[in-house]
Order: C-alpha cells, then sequence, then structure tokens
C-alpha cells in the first residue's frame, strides 16, 4: 500500500493497519506512566509569596535629608527600575547560597557533599524549584515548590522575612553595609588630611597673634588709625609715628592674617559637611529600611501541585504513539530497502 503519513488520511491508514502494534503500545505505556507517576514521582506543594519594590530603600533620603530634590515618598510603589533591581537581588548567587545553607537544602534534596558535582545538583534543584516572575502590575512573584508544603512556605517566606530575617535585606544590608564603610573610610582619610592642614593655618594665626598681635586686624586698624589722628590733632607727632609704624606692621600682615582666616573657615566648613555624611552613613548601618512592600505572604498549600498526574500520563501517551508510529515506518523504510537490493 502506498500513503503517505504525512497526510490525516494516510495516518489513520497506517495506524488503522497496525492497530494492535499501536494500541498494545499504548496501553503499556498507560500502565507503566500511571505506575511511575502514582508511585515514584515526589509530590511537591507550592507556597507563593508576592512583593512589591518601595521606590528608595534609604532612611536618609527619605525623612532626615531636608530640600532634597531626589527625596520620595516612601509609601509609593516602585517602577521598572526598582523591579529589575529587586529581582537582581532574588535571582543572585548571593541569595541562592543563603537559602541553601539557611535550609540545608544538600540534605533536602538527597545530595552528598562528598559529590564532586554536589554544588552543580544543589544548584539544579534550586532553580527547578525556586522561581522569580515579575507581573504587569509592577509585583514580583516569590514561588517555591517542595514535598513539606510547611517547609515550602517557610522558605518563601524567608525572601521577605516573616518569621526569620529576610534574605532580601541582608544583601541589601551586606551591599549597604559595604559601600557605608568604603564612605566612612574616604571621609575619614579626608577628615585627617583637613584637620592637619587646620592645625597649620592655625599655628600661622597663632604666630601672626603671638608676633604681632593681629587678632581681628579690621577693628585694630580702626583703632590705632582714631588713636594716631589723636595724636596729631594734639601734636603728639612722636606717637603718631610709634603708631604708624604699628599700622605698617599691620598691613604689611593683614592680608596673610585674612587668607588664613578664610582658608580656616573653609576647612571647618568642610569638615562640617564631612562629619554630616558620615552620620548619614552611620544612620543607614544602623537602622536599615525596608525597600519593598509585602503583598501576599507565603501559606502552606492544602492540596500538592506537582506531579499532574494526567497530564504525565496524557504526555507519555502521546509520546509513545508517534514513537510507535516512527519506529515502525523506520522497520518498513528498512525492509523495503534491503528488498530493493536484492
Amino acid at each position: 500500500m502506498n500513503y503517505s503519513i504525512f497526510s490525516i488520511q494516510g495516518l489513520l491508514k497506517f495506524c488503522f493497519r497496525f492497530k494492535f502494534i499501536i494500541s498494545a503500545a499504548c496501553v503499556l505505556a498507560i500502565i507503566i506512566s500511571s505506575i511511575i507517576a502514582l508511585y515514584f514521582l515526589p509530590v511537591k506543594y507550592k507556597s507563593t509569596a508576592v512583593i512589591s519594590p518601595a521606590t528608595t530603600n534609604s532612611i536618609t533620603q527619605a525623612i532626615l535629608i531636608e530640600d532634597n530634590p531626589y527625596k520620595k515618598d516612601i509609601f509609593e510603589f516602585g517602577e521598572d527600575e526598582s523591579v529589575e533591581g529587586l529581582m537582581q537581588i532574588l535571582t543572585s548567587d548571593f541569595a541562592r547560597d543563603l537559602v541553601i545553607d539557611q535550609f540545608n537544602l544538600y540534605e533536602n534534596y538527597e545530595i552528598s557533599r562528598e559529590d564532586p558535582y554536589a554544588k552543580t545538583w544543589v544548584n539544579l534543584e534550586y532553580q527547578e524549584n525556586f522561581i522569580f516572575k515579575k507581573n504587569n502590575l509592577g509585583s514580583i512573584k516569590i514561588t517555591v515548590f517542595d514535598e513539606d508544603p510547611f517547609k515550602a512556605s517557610e522558605m518563601a517566606n524567608s525572601f521577605i522575612g516573616i518569621s526569620m530575617p529576610s534574605i532580601i535585606d541582608s544583601i541589601y544590608n551586606k551591599v549597604r553595609y559595604n559601600r557605608a564603610m568604603d564612605n566612612i573610610s574616604i571621609c575619614e582619610f579626608r577628615q585627617e588630611m583637613l584637620t592637619k592642614k587646620l592645625n597649620n593655618v592655625n599655628d600661622s594665626l597663632n604666630d601672626l597673634r603671638e608676633n604681632y598681635g593681629i587678632i581681628y586686624p579690621e577693628r585694630q586698624i580702626e583703632r590705632l588709625t582714631e588713636q594716631k589722628a589723636i595724636a596729631l590733632r594734639m601734636n603728639n607727632l612722636a606717637g603718631a609715628k610709634k603708631i604708624q609704624k604699628e599700622l605698617d606692621v599691620f598691613n604689611s600682615h593683614v592680608t596673610k592674617h585674612d587668607f588664613y582666616k578664610v582658608q580656616s573657615l573653609e576647612i571647618q566648613e568642610e569638615l562640617h559637611r564631612i562629619e554630616d555624611v558620615v552620620d548619614l552613613a552611620l544612620i543607614e548601618l544602623n537602622y536599615p529600611f525596608q525597600n519593598y512592600f509585602i503583598i501576599d505572604r507565603a501559606v502552606p498549600a492544602e492540596k500538592k501541585s506537582k506531579p499532574i498526574r494526567w497530564l504525565v500520563v496524557l504526555g507519555t501517551l502521546l509520546s509513545t504513539f508517534f514513537f510507535t508510529i516512527i519506529t515502525i515506518q523506520s522497520y518498513l523504510l528498512i525492509n523495503k530497502i534491503k528488498n530493493a537490493d536484492k
């Protein structure tokens, strides 16, 4: 019989011709897949938590700094950039390793740490059982599968910190700590330099005070000028000449004094700014600010989510059906080639 199995009519004729072989293979596939689905595939429960990012994770930027052009409402939901940033945290290796260690997933997934590929196997299990997905509403869904429904909900909630410190906050705090310590180190180095410079400037001002009596040059020059005028009016030329010498000393050093004075004020102002920066950095370290809103907490599932047994059986049945057809067709084609060669 000459017909093509690539047409519906040809496929139906082919199936009818080999109906007993195909039927036997399909029945056997149904029996085997049903047994495997019932007794060998592990049952898994699903727990889901939903979070939405906030606009900021900085308490100083949100509350403490006045007249801040970048100030944001702490009660406002974040936009796409905030969602992407939170997704980066959730899918990071740091988050994965924290979960693996915190819940001892090697033992949970029955993976021996002595296995040379243990890290690879546990990472594959993690990728299969921990799913992070953002939705169209700007929220992120954290889905966890496990054979224990209570453990599944506990692991999902570990990211948002219901019964234990939040994994998200732990990562943010670690990043914030490193960044804040870098800023503090830079500020302390700058403070040390400015303090030395300020000491040198103050030493120069002290020299002018001790050697030339220059303290408030403008007032002192004004008073000396008045005294000179009085001396001249009283025809006290010797006194006026003596006062003029003092004025000459002031005039020769007043510019230097003013320079040191301005420099001292500028350095002190910068030191105050640095102190403010350090104070804000320490506040960031000591008072962590949650940067997301908890929309839904994960709860233990009442019924299993995996495996979907009818889907397993159906998939096996369809695979067996087409594989049997391909096998029979290949067998017929090989026989046809052999007969043609004889």
